[in-house]
This record gives structure tokens, C-alpha cells and sequence, in this order.
């Protein structure tokens, strides 16, 4: 057997990281995920109780896409003309993650609607990866090493510093101290707190699924979408009512919004397939862009989820968000003070010691969860 030697046990990490499906990953999820949250910034800062439509919109947009890779031809003699492919997932576990996926999303996007400071809600759903790592211990039989533990706990802290660090400038955006104990605030801090452990089980649930039936990521991701929105029926009204909202907002083009001039339009539109300066209601370009990046975003995210544990999951997704506060406070010219640099680092040390303690468990036996009982004991 050959010895590891440490500079290839650090280097490990790196290209697990370059090998197989990884880059189109990492591309899917930062870069759909990160655009993503701009979008959904414009949004709900003009319609914060659109929620319930945004969902909609990304479940509508996912379902349909998948359909054409999922719908066949019916075989001869069938009543329909098309029909639905055999699934390699039995569809009882579909019906499991389909409850979880829809309440968690729908929760996510109710939390928004509530007196839940924006800094404040990015820094609940950061706690996901050490929740993550809690469920899988206490309900899956998890075990962790002190090196991932401690990574995991360093990448939570340098986003709740980064993230601290960005609402000292918009402290008259949070909530005043008599609405701390409103009982809006405690229900969307309730809201939010079931979210985050459901969101963990729903990770789990998937890790199991992939593991006995093999990767379906696609097909994970049309069935989790179109079987959920029947579900949408309880929430029509709100649908509905944001739709006229959406209907008055005012006429304008992404051109005008980001003050592109013709030649800039000109260069564009071959990539994104339409003019720049086509004019749509505000809400509703948003609500495309919101709709097509989230599925981009969730793309990568199943795939990834496929591939790895739910933990490691979760720690991209926190990377992530990280990257997602630095660009919008590049974009928006918001200062980078001393503990925006000391989150960063966190965040970097923290994944570095959880890809490399990750990496030097897989080589190792697994242990069983207790040791059998001897007759000392």
C-alpha cells in the first residue's frame, strides 16, 4: 500500500472537485442560484406578499421542461396518445419527497411575507448546514469527525459575520424592538425554523432514494415539480390576486431597467434569444428571469444532490450564499469592511477542512455505529 503523502491528500479535494459532472454543477448552482436571488430582491421588495405566485411560476416552468424528456408516445391500443415513462424511482417515493419539497418551498416564500428582516432571513437559512448535519446524527445515523464538525461550524459563523456585517448599514430596515415579540415576527420565525428541518429531512429522504435506486436526477426533478402543483389549488387566491398586481405594474424593458443603450442591446440579444428593449410589465420580466434562473439553480442542486451527501450539499449551497452577499454588495456599492474579510476567510478555511476531512473518510473503513456488547460489558 502506498503512503499518502500531505501534499496529495490537500490536493485530493481540488480534483474530486475538476472530475466528472462537478464544474457544470457548480456552474448550474452559482451561477442560477446567484442570479436567482436578484431577482428575487426586485420582486419582493415591490410585492412582498407575491410568494405564493413566484412558486408557482418556478414549479410551472420546471414541470413543463421536464415533460419533454419524461412524455412518449403511448404504445398502440391506449386511450391517450402520450403517456408518462416508466420511472426508475417508484412513484411512493415521489409521493414523500413531493410533500416535503412543496412545503418547504411554499414555507421559504411565506417567510418573506412576514416581519422578518432580510439579513436576518439569510442568516436562519445559513444554519441548514449545521441543521443538516444534526438531523442526519440524530434521525439517519450520521457520524461526523471533530474536523468536519468544525469546518461546517466555520463556514455558519463567516456567513452570520459577513451577513451582520451588511445589515449595520440598513439597521433601519430591521425590526423595531416592539415588534421583536409581534406575533408576525414569532410566526415567520416559526415559518422559517420548519422550513430549515424540513428542508434537511427532504435531503436525507433524496441521499436514500439515489443510494437504493440509482441517480435520476431529471426525473427527480419533473416529478418533485409536476406532482406538486395540484397543491397550488390551496393557495389560488393569493395566485391570483398578485397576478393583477403583477398586470399594473409598470411597462418597461431590461434594456431601460439596466440602462443599456442600443449597441449594448444589439450585442446581446443573440445570447439571450429576444431584444433587450422589448417591453414587457416590470413584475412580470422579473418573474421570467426569477423563474428561469431558479431553474438553473435547481438543476444543479439535484444533480448535486445525486452525487454527494446532503451535508455536502448544504456546504456548497452556504459557499454559495456567501457568493451571492459579495456580489450584491459589488453591485451595489455597499463598503467591504474588515469583517466581511474575516467571513470570507471563515468560510474558506471551513470548506477547505470539511473537503479534505471528507475526502480522508471515504478511504477509510466504515465503523460500525456501536461496538458490540462483550461479556465484560
Amino acid at each position: 500500500m502506498t503512503a499518502t503523502t500531505p501534499r496529495a491528500s490537500l490536493l485530493s479535494p481540488i480534483l474530486a472537485v475538476l472530475a466528472a459532472d462537478w464544474p457544470l454543477v457548480l456552474l448550474l448552482i452559482f451561477g442560477g442560484c446567484c442570479s436567482n436571488v436578484f431577482t428575487l430582491e426586485v420582486l419582493i421588495s415591490d410585492q412582498p406578499k407575491s410568494g405564493d405566485l413566484i412558486t408557482f411560476a418556478q414549479f410551472l416552468l420546471v414541470a413543463v421542461e421536464g415533460a419533454f424528456s419524461m412524455i412518449e408516445r403511448a404504445p398502440s391500443g391506449s386511450l391517450l396518445p402520450l403517456a408518462i415513462k416508466q420511472s426508475k424511482i417508484p412513484l411512493s417515493r415521489y409521493a414523500v419527497m413531493v410533500t416535503i419539497f412543496f412545503l418547504v418551498s411554499v414555507l421559504n416564500n411565506q417567510a418573506l411575507s412576514y416581519d422578518i428582516p432580510v439579513p436576518l432571513h439569510i442568516i436562519f437559512r445559513s444554519a441548514s448546514l449545521l441543521a443538516s448535519m444534526l438531523v442526519g446524527w440524530l434521525f439517519f445515523s450520521k457520524r461526523f469527525t471533530f474536523q468536519q464538525i468544525l469546518g461546517t461550524s466555520l463556514i455558519t459563523a463567516g456567513i452570520v459575520t459577513a451577513t451582520f456585517a451588511s445589515s449595520k448599514s440598513q439597521s433601519h430596515q430591521s425590526v423595531s424592538a416592539e415588534g421583536i415579540w409581534s406575533s408576525k415576527f414569532l410566526m415567520g420565525i416559526a415559518i422559517m425554523t420548519i422550513g430549515v428541518i424540513l428542508a434537511c429531512v427532504l435531503g436525507q429522504v433524496q441521499q436514500s432514494t439515489y443510494s437504493k435506486y440509482g441517480s435520476a436526477w431529471r426525473e427527480s426533478l419533473f416529478f418533485t415539480h409536476a406532482l406538486s402543483l395540484p397543491g397550488f389549488l390551496f393557495v389560488a387566491p393569493s395566485i391570483l390576486q398578485s397576478v393583477e398586481i403583477f398586470n399594473r405594474s409598470p411597462m418597461m424593458s431590461l434594456a431601460q431597467y439596466f440602462n443599456l443603450g442600443p449597441s449594448t442591446d444589439s450585442l446581446l440579444a443573440p445570447f439571450v434569444g429576444f431584444n433587450l428593449d422589448f417591453k414587457l410589465p416590470k413584475l412580470w420580466i422579473f418573474l421570467i428571469l426569477n423563474s428561469v434562473t431558479q431553474y438553473v439553480c435547481i438543476s444543479g442542486v439535484h444533480k448535486l444532490a445525486s452525487m454527494t451527501s446532503p451535508v455536502t450539499v448544504n456546504l456548497v449551497l452556504s459557499v454559495r450564499k456567501l457568493v451571492s452577499l459579495c456580489l450584491s454588495i459589488y453591485i451595489f456599492k455597499n463598503p467591504f469592511t474588515s469583517y466581511h474579510w474575516l467571513g470570507v476567510f471563515a468560510v474558506a478555511v471551513g470548506t477547505a477542512l470539511y473537503m479534505t476531512a471528507s475526502q480522508s473518510a471515504s478511504h477509510q473503513p466504515v465503523r460500525p455505529l456501536k461496538p458490540k456488547a462483550t461479556k465484560e460489558d
